[in-house]
């Protein structure tokens, strides 16, 4: 018994220490978005996936098939191209450009519905939902990241989107945990 609770307490401090690993890569995300344009961060990004699958397959034995390999050359095909065939980004440089940005009519309806969805999803489907579905706090991420990832761009709002984005991330990590330990069952 003193084995199993041994074990259990080491599963727990791993997954405290992943999601502070977590944390960092978010805040090295955040800088990065800083410095570089979101359509060459993003994608670049993205193949992380490919290296979670190699170290996995190296370190962990884990099989690649060919389903994934063939992921995983898409996936950095796509990347890629996206960064070849990049657009230009033209650099904010003070408050009232920005807020001639926020005050455009399709950016104001956006951000209303991508509020509007995310307190759907916190108040009706995470608690209904949200222990057998992990959908749902997926969905809260990425909407929420739709919204902060454009604004992190510009040095004048890093502070405060960071510090926003943070406090959600790791309300939604201790969330988390509860459904890692769903899946594990």
């Amino acid at each position: 018994m003193d084995r199993l609770l041994h074990y259990m307490k080491a599963r727990e401090d791993m997954v405290t220490c992943e999601s502070h690993f977590v944390i960092l890569g978010e805040l090295a995300n955040f800088v990065a978005y800083m410095y570089a344009p979101a359509v060459l961060v993003t994608p670049l990004g993205a193949l992380s996936i490919i290296v979670s699958a190699v170290l996995a397959h190296f370190l962990l034995k884990e099989k690649l098939r060919k389903m994934g390999v063939l992921g995983c050359v898409l996936c950095v095909v796509g990347a890629t191209v996206i960064v070849l065939h990049a657009p230009g980004e033209h650099s904010i440089n003070s408050v009232d450009e920005i807020w001639d940005l926020a005050i455009q009519p399709a950016f104001l309806l956006y951000t209303a519905s991508a509020i509007a969805v995310v307190l759907v999803l916190v108040l009706y489907c995470g608690p209904r939902y949200g222990q057998t579905n992990i959908m749902v706090y997926i969905g809260i991420c990425s909407i929420i990241g739709s919204l902060t990832i454009k604004g992190s761009s510009s040095e004048l709002q890093m502070a405060i989107i960071l510090v926003v984005s943070v406090l959600i991330l790791h309300a939604m990590i201790e969330k988390g945990k509860g459904l890692v330990r769903l899946i594990r069952r």
